[in-house]
């Protein structure tokens, strides 16, 4: 017979803790490969998400990259035609030429359902319109020191893209307002003086119909942002995008320190975690 142990040595030594004892041995173990395998899949789940959204951004800014280069070129096909350098250079406000350049932006607006407008002012000419708005005649004196026309002669004769069309929505009735425009100076081949501007508006429908498929999950975001920083932005709930309030602060993308770094970036995708409303968030763009 061996002596009894009594006490804490006993409690020690005793069946109950030894049994308790081997099954905390299995069960940390388990525990920690649980946890392990947890967070791994985690990982793992979240990088194909992170993947599959990076995916479904770049394909909405190849989809948008190539109906914006669509525009650029009929832009250039009304610039370079044979009708449009007559109608420029003619002496006067030629109604056969006038007529010619008249039919062929209706022509190019029909021909491209992306296309709102086509706006052409030129100096000593009567304003052409792809569409039957009525513009002020003297449209182009009136817009000639404000924004628009300062980027078109910044530019001088290179196209580009703009988010408001400034001046010029004052001078034009039952104008709606656009996701984005191209404008380019209008210059004499001859003599390479100014001598006004043409305005390619896009339809609001481009970005709202090609957004509104998109889903990323509930709350998230998608923000179209022109290069002056206008921002038409949509939010994600119940299934369906919503227009954001974009002049609100708290839905401001443009002020905040991630949007600095992806203007000054390289790269032209990307995707970060960053702080956004007080919550993490995973941000994903395209340029």
């Amino acid at each position: 017979f061996s002596r009894k142990k009594t006490g804490r040595s006993g409690w020690i030594y005793s069946i109950r803790t030894r049994l308790i004892g081997a099954v905390a041995i299995m069960i940390i173990p388990i525990f920690f490969l649980g946890l392990f395998s947890c967070n791994s899949a985690f990982k793992s789940i979240r990088q194909t998400a992170e993947n599959s959204i990076a995916e479904t951004i770049k394909q909405f800014g190849k989809y948008f990259r190539l109906s914006l280069s669509g525009i650029a070129s009929n832009c250039n096909q009304v610039v370079m035609s044979d009708a449009f350098i007559q109608h420029l250079v003619s002496a006067e406000d030629d109604i056969i030429s006038y007529s010619e350049v008249n039919a062929l932006v209706k022509g190019v607006k029909r021909e491209n359902a992306f296309i709102d407008d086509i706006i052409i002012l030129l100096k000593g000419k009567r304003p052409i319109l792809a569409s039957d708005r009525k513009v002020d005649k003297n449209a182009l004196e009136n817009i000639g020191k404000g924004r628009l026309m300062g980027l078109a002669l910044e530019k001088d004769g290179v196209m580009f893209w703009t988010g408001s069309l400034y001046e010029l929505e004052d001078q034009i009735a039952g104008i709606p307002p656009y996701s984005m425009a191209a404008a380019r100076l209008v210059k004499n081949p001859y003599s390479s003086e100014s001598v006004g501007i043409i305005v390619i508006t896009v339809k609001p429908e481009l970005v709202s119909d090609a957004i509104k498929d998109i889903s990323l999950g509930s709350g998230s975001e998608l923000h179209l942002i022109s290069p002056e920083g206008r921002d038409i932005a949509y939010r994600m709930l119940d299934g369906e995008n919503h227009d954001l309030d974009t002049s609100l602060p708290e839905n401001q993308v443009v002020s905040t320190s991630l949007y600095s770094r992806i203007v000054s970036g390289e790269d032209a995708d990307g995707s970060e975690i960053t702080e956004y409303k007080g919550e993490e968030h995973l941000a994903l763009y395209s340029k």
